[in-house]
């Protein structure tokens, strides 16, 4: 895969601020290799969370809304993975700091020596928009997240800004299909009507405002 002029400018551009600040390179260090668990750890603490609530009978569509955040996510992030996998099978492309000159590398080289899509930038933005597509209020904040993420793979020196375009949009995508799938398919009121037959005598359910 070549590298344009618009991808290699933009590049160097962020890349060119690395070294240049001692915070500004630890904090994108931290979202480079780091920021990416952080933001699954919280959904996956969303989600058992809310499985917790609806054990205990207390909130019971806002718990619901919930875990359908986990569920919904988990098969995202699975469906994402595997695309990134076929795309890295049909195109190739080397890491900045195996194909260019000058790079400033913050991090360790990774692992695997392929650049495209970045995995990192699309399993964030197939989190955050599927908290998105639920949750507003904290599906905003999770979508920062995943942007900065992104530009953190460039800025450490990883990737190019349009393996993380690439990886935003697929992350996207999958995202935004499993959500109309799921809402075609009613699953928050089956997983409801679900957990309602399932509950034991203590429990009582008061139907609340989605988180």
């Amino acid at each position: 895969m070549t590298t344009s002029t618009f991808d290699l400018d933009f590049f160097r551009l962020i890349n060119g601020l690395a070294g240049t600040n001692q915070v500004l390179d630890f904090v994108a260090v931290f979202a480079a290799r780091w920021l990416i668990y952080v933001l699954v750890g919280a959904v996956v603490w969303l989600g058992l969370m809310s499985w917790c609530r609806l054990r205990e009978g207390v909130d019971s569509t806002t718990a619901v809304s919930g875990l359908v955040i986990g569920l919904r996510t988990m098969v995202v992030v699975l469906l994402s993975a595997m695309d990134s996998l076929i795309m890295t099978l049909v195109v190739f492309r080397l890491r900045p700091f195996a194909s260019l000159d000058g790079v400033n590398l913050l991090i360790d080289p990774p692992l695997f020596a392929k650049s495209f899509p970045s995995d990192h930038t699309t399993l964030a933005f197939a989190v955050a928009v599927s908290v998105l597509m639920i949750n507003r209020r904290l599906g905003i904040p999770a979508l920062i997240v995943a942007a900065v993420v992104g530009l953190s793979r460039v800025f450490v020196g990883v990737h190019f800004p349009i393996d993380v375009l690439v990886g935003a949009a697929l992350g996207t995508s999958w995202a935004v299909a499993v959500a109309v799938i799921g809402k075609k398919f009613d699953d928050r009121d089956r997983l409801l009507q679900f957990l309602l037959r399932k509950r034991t005598p203590s429990m009582d359910f008061h139907d609340q405002s989605s988180i």
